[in-house]
């Protein structure tokens, strides 16, 4: 058995000297604290100029004032038209990301000019009466707008960013200057061409009323800027910009027909836009990146023990 005792003895005497350098055997390291996250990238203005093409999808007016028996045959606007007009605007912004950036506008538009032709077609059989009325009616539109946007910056090659934006927003429509000229022809019936058979005189407007209106505005670009300088940015790009619907004042003239207003609805403009960004602070992937002084050095690795 006293081989039992030799093997007994030499087991305790490696656990003991493991034991030992176990315990000369430094302690683990702790994990490296992370970076506190900071609100990253810088904040900018910028300033834009460029021209707007003006579309709508329909122009109504309700009449009003028709007599007993009166039965409206047509009644429509057979030609309409609002004038293209050139914007500026100027606002701040601030890149959340090296490649997301949002900023705010304020936005002035030129003056617009509207032009409608409208014709309706009226006959009563109880007189019998047949009215025929040819009118063209005239105005201006002023538009004032608050925008928020914001830009997905797509890459830099060469200077050149592409980029797609969103925007949403509050637009102030002020619908003025209306005027109106136009000739009726009353009979008692239709000849072969629709005309009445009578005379026809000037048509005379006593009241003509402008509205201002206030609509929800969105938007969406696309476009590229290029690199001036490392803070001045030019910018270009294209903007789809809907503006809602547009509504004048009563309208109420000397025949005894009357509207409620012309209605103008979805007004939308495609546009060029042209402006320059000027970036405050250091530009690059330098700015959001943390400084090289607040990444901690990483933990040299423990000495192995000597045997």
């Amino acid at each position: 058995m006293g081989w039992v005792k030799h093997l007994t003895a030499a087991g305790l005497l490696t656990f003991g000297s493991a034991a030992v350098h176990a315990a000369e055997l430094p302690p683990l390291p702790e994990a490296p604290a992370l970076p506190p996250e900071e609100s990253l990238g810088n904040w900018y203005i910028r300033a834009d100029v460029g021209a707007a093409s003006y579309s709508t999808s329909r122009w109504t007016q309700t009449l009003s004032g028709l007599t007993p028996g009166d039965q409206l045959l047509s009644a429509g606007f057979a030609s309409k038209s609002i004038r293209d007009s050139g914007f500026a605007d100027a606002g701040f912004g601030y890149e959340l990301h090296s490649w997301i950036r949002a900023d705010v506008t304020a936005e002035y538009r030129g003056s617009a000019g509207i032009r409608g032709a409208f014709q309706e077609r009226l006959f009563n059989p109880l007189a019998p009466s047949a009215f025929l009325a040819n009118s063209e009616f005239r105005g201006s539109l002023q538009t004032t707008m608050v925008m928020a946007n914001a830009y997905a910056d797509l890459g830099t090659w060469y200077g050149f960013t592409p980029y797609l934006g969103a925007g949403i927003g509050l637009a102030r429509h002020d619908l003025g200057g209306i005027s109106s000229t136009g000739v009726t022809s009353t009979g008692t019936a239709f000849n072969v061409n629709n005309v009445p058979n009578g005379a026809s005189m000037p048509l005379a407007f006593s009241s003509l009323a402008g509205r201002t209106r206030t609509n929800l505005a969105w938007a969406v670009m696309a476009g590229f800027s290029y690199n001036i300088s490392s803070n001045l940015k030019l910018d270009l790009g294209y903007r789809h910009l809907d503006l809602g619907n547009l509504q004048s004042g009563a309208i109420t003239c000397g025949c005894g027909q009357g509207s409620l207003g012309i209605k103008i609805r979805n007004l939308a403009s495609n546009e060029i836009r042209l402006g320059l960004r000027w970036v405050f602070g250091e530009v690059g992937s330098a700015a959001f990146a943390a400084p090289a002084d607040e990444v901690p050095d990483l933990p040299q690795a423990p000495a192995l023990p000597k045997h």
